[in-house]
């Protein structure tokens, strides 16, 4: 129904229309494109905060050990409480703590908490759980070539990575350099306490220098659930925005449809006016305002071409005794009548009309006098046999002029007026040439033709 009702459409109304379409699609795909970049930065954005809370979770937890735990378990030592020797990782490894930790987290919301992948990794670790993959051995140098010398750690790496044909925000972080006191469990394994030996054995994880690089904290976090949402949500927005601006558009069409409607029937009024101004009621021919418009320009055209242009005046002859004897509407019948046998009767070029109660025109192009003359015998001839009401005998008489390069449209018009005067004078049912000379009673032309018939 709505490409119908296009296609139907006015072009100025159709150009509107399609100029309103191509605003509210560009308005309406600039504006999808802005909901789509914002979403997938509030995409990356909430991924980013997941990452950085379990960055600050675990720095933390790293902490606690490092200023509360391992402390505590030095003072232990130092009142014999605990053996001079003791080592356990679950209160002295800062990393064992945190993933330990972090695993306890990740158990406890694994429905509600998104999938990651969190590493330690060293170049020596004594677990070899943290032991440094070819990816993270080139996270060294990066960071080395950083030149992170703060103990607490520098710098950081965040960027988006495909793990297993998956995308990741991978976020690494550097845990800082030795310092002298971490000798004493990574420096030589005979200073290490004998329960770390024990537990890791004495060929990793030692000898190390003060001021190394001594691990990377990594989390790569799936973002295809933070993905999924965004997209549900551009969706939903989305299709919201498409319903609006379809709305509007749809709007738009149903007042142009309107006004589409308003215009058609105005321009039907306006064909209609005009065909009144210029077409007989009556008979269907044109009427006298359309021939007054039709001689100027049909005699412009002639000359400017240099051909000729021929007028014929009919009259009926006899008509007032038709409407005093039958009634105007017999009378109208018959006027009818004839204006159909003229319209059968002439050249599909000629213009026809009815210049006023019982008289009309004929304008022929193109028509020489031989011509002319030949063409109002063939009228004359044919008239008799046209079918009135009542077995009605009607006739007229004509008057005929041809263009002359020098006259105007009023002195055209009145020799074909004056040959009719001559030809109703001279006993009417016949034709009158006019003369060149434009008096009110010219000499008789060659070419009459005396036909008599009565009504």
């Amino acid at each position: 129904m709505l490409a119908s009702s296009i296609k139907s459409m006015l072009p100025k109304n159709k150009r509107v229309l399609l100029l309103a379409a191509v605003t509210l699609a560009v308005a309406m795909i600039s504006l999808q494109v802005l909901f789509y970049v914002t979403i997938q930065r509030e995409v990356m954005g909430k991924a980013q905060e997941t990452v950085t809370n379990v960055l600050h979770i675990q720095q933390a937890i790293r902490g606690y050990v490092e200023t509360v735990l391992r402390p505590e378990a030095y003072r232990l030592q130092e009142q014999d409480i605990l053996a001079a020797d003791y080592f356990s990782p679950e209160m002295m490894s800062r990393s064992f703590v945190s993933r330990e930790t972090l695993n306890i987290f990740s158990q406890l919301h694994n429905e509600t908490f998104p999938d990651f992948i969190f590493r330690y990794s060293s170049k020596s670790p004594l677990n070899l759980i943290n032991q440094a993959t070819d990816d993270e051995l080139a996270l060294f140098d990066f960071f080395d070539q950083r030149d992170c010398v703060q103990p607490d750690g520098c710098s950081e790496l965040s960027e988006v990575r495909y793990i297993s044909g998956r995308e990741h925000l991978f976020y690494a972080l550097p845990l800082g350099r030795f310092k002298q006191e971490c000798l004493k469990c990574h420096g030589d394994p005979a200073d290490a306490p004998k329960a770390l030996t024990d537990r890791y054995g004495r060929t990793h994880g030692f000898q190390r220098n003060v001021g190394e690089l001594s691990g990377i904290m990594s989390i790569a976090l799936d973002l295809t659930p933070y993905r999924q949402k965004g997209w549900q949500v551009f969706a939903l927005v989305g299709g919201l925005n498409l319903i609006i601006f379809t709305t509007v558009f749809i709007f738009f069409w149903r007042m142009l449809r309107t006004k589409d409607c308003q215009d058609r029937l105005l321009l039907q009024k306006n064909d209609e006016l005009a065909r009144l101004s210029s077409i007989d009621t009556l008979t269907g021919l044109w009427n006298r305002l359309q021939f007054d418009r039709e001689i100027i320009r049909s005699m412009a055209l002639a000359k400017r071409q240099g051909e000729s242009l021929a007028l014929i005046l009919l009259d009926l002859d006899y008509f007032k005794n038709v409407n005093d004897k039958y009634g105007h509407s017999v009378g109208d019948e018959a006027l009818k009548c004839f204006a159909d046998f003229l319209r059968r009767a002439c050249r599909k070029s000629d213009f026809v009309g009815r210049y006023g109660g019982e008289e009309f025109i004929i304008m022929a192009p193109q028509m020489d006098e031989a011509e002319l003359v030949e063409y109002a015998k063939r009228l004359l001839e044919e008239m008799v046999s046209v079918d009135y009401p009542y077995e009605l005998n009607l006739t007229a008489s004509l008057g005929l002029a041809l263009m002359q390069a020098d006259e105007d449209a009023d002195r055209f018009f009145c020799r074909a007026d004056n040959a009719l005067y001559v030809s109703k004078a001279e006993g009417r049912y016949r034709y009158t040439l006019a003369d060149r000379d434009c008096s009110k009673f010219p000499h008789m032309p060659r070419g009459k033709m005396n036909v008599h018939s009565s009504v």
